[in-house]
């Protein structure tokens, strides 16, 4: 992990490919665990919060 690991309540901003609108979202918690968010539509978003 090394320099991808943010601070508690840490922002990060991200850029999807343009035109492409349907993702999956994954992130890995501290302790190991996975949040997994498929086909999210991006392009309708502003910004996406996440509480484990």
């Amino acid at each position: 992990m090394g320099a991808n690991i943010l601070a508690p309540r840490s922002v990060l901003s991200l850029t999807v490919p343009a035109g492409r609108c349907m993702n999956d979202i994954r992130l890995v918690l501290a302790d190991g665990s996975a949040m997994e968010r498929r086909q999210i539509n991006t392009c309708a978003l502003t910004h996406v919060n996440v509480t484990p």
